[in-house]
């Protein structure tokens, strides 16, 4: 596969990928005779193409996993009275809602209530941090243990 490819890459111009210069390391290791030096670089070289792709689809993943955390809904106090939307339809400076075991769906600061969240999606911290009167709320915490009031600072 490497040699094939460095052909391939050598014909489309890119004369020095990584393709060429293992190819280069095991024609030079076959031709003065050291043939378990032009194994070990092939072998070494295939391991860390598997490292590499196993790192890329754990990043992928993490990433699929960030975008599904995105809440579904808010609820937003508008004359009065709690309106179930869509984050989308939420304009900074409107106030939300966010009960025990939701997802706080937009970036605000909390102009009321108190909570313990969950950071853990976007941090990786398992301790609870806890969200009072003036702290930073943002979109993927999990509010753990109180009713907070948020006002939206940042579009969806």
């Amino acid at each position: 596969d490497v040699l094939k490819a460095s052909i391939k890459n050598t014909i489309r111009g890119n004369l020095f990928d990584e393709n060429a210069l293992m190819t280069i390391a095991t024609l030079g290791a076959i031709a003065i005779h050291q043939l378990p030096e032009a194994v070990a670089v092939m072998l070494f070289y295939a391991v860390g193409e598997t490292l590499q792709d196993h790192a890329v689809n754990r990043s992928r993943n993490s990433i699929t996993s960030l975008v599904n955390i995105r809440p579904e809904v808010a609820r937003v106090q508008r004359d009065g009275a709690t309106v179930t939307v869509t984050p989308e339809e939420v304009e900074v400076g409107e106030e939300i809602i966010v009960g025990t075991g939701e997802r706080i769906p937009l970036d605000g600061e909390v102009i009321g209530g108190e909570s313990f969240v969950d950071t853990s999606a976007l941090t990786g911290e398992s301790v609870p941090r806890r969200l009072t009167v003036g702290h930073e709320a943002l979109s993927g915490m999990v509010s753990t243990s109180g009713i907070l009031t948020i006002r939206v600072t940042k579009p969806f």
